[in-house]
């Protein structure tokens, strides 16, 4: 015979059934707790990150300084980390390749510095171009000019028309082309850029 359940007897929760039930995951449980918590504690694993004496946020003074002003929030032993990798690979003094056109840029010209943010600016294929970080021209040019010179163009006046409406409609740009583009690139661009034509032979 089935004996009745008392109903003023204290029962427990689900939970903890569960944990009696399952006892690795009360010891999982555990582990993850201790391990969120440790991580909490602020600067407990980065004692390598300057922070500033008045406060605990970290330190950008170093990028800020060294970029003139264009990156102002990299910590500063990330940014010790992107000059040494600069440095590295550069210069390329090993030129076996100097015959070979295509295995000469492939080992010679990699990047060196990668923006978190970088952005292509203009239409995919031949006219756009990649643009380092263009959110913070865009608030620099308040004080900053924005100059920007355009080194062929064949036409395909995107990537200025771009910047002038993503970056900043301030900025003064100079194309270099050559062919000769002007009215095209002037129409693409509602006439706010200049275009030269370069060693241009009929």
């Amino acid at each position: 015979m089935t004996p009745k359940p008392n109903p003023n007897a204290v029962t427990d929760a689900p939970v903890l059934t569960c944990l009696r039930t399952f006892p690795r995951f009360l010891l999982n449980t555990k582990f993850v707790v201790a391990i969120a918590t440790l991580y909490l504690i602020k600067g407990e694993f980065h004692p390598h990150i300057q922070t500033s004496p008045f406060s605990n946020e970290i330190s950008s003074s170093l990028a800020t300084k060294e970029s003139n002003g264009f990156f102002t929030d990299v910590a500063d032993d990330t940014w010790e980390l992107l000059k040494r990798k600069a440095h590295d690979m550069q210069p390329n003094t090993h030129n076996p390749t100097r015959s070979n056109p295509k295995a000469f840029f492939q080992e010679n010209y990699e990047p060196e510095f990668v923006c978190q943010n970088e952005r292509r600016v203009g239409r995919l294929g031949d006219g756009g171009k990649w643009i380092c970080d263009p959110h913070r021209i865009i608030t620099g040019t308040h004080n900053i000019e924005c100059l920007v010179y355009s080194i062929g163009s064949n036409g395909d006046a995107s990537f200025e028309a771009g910047v002038l409406q993503d970056v900043s409609s301030d900025c003064e740009i100079h194309v270099f082309d050559f062919g000769t583009y002007a009215n095209a690139v002037a129409k693409q661009t509602g006439y706010n850029s200049t275009h030269t034509s370069v060693g241009y032979i009929k």
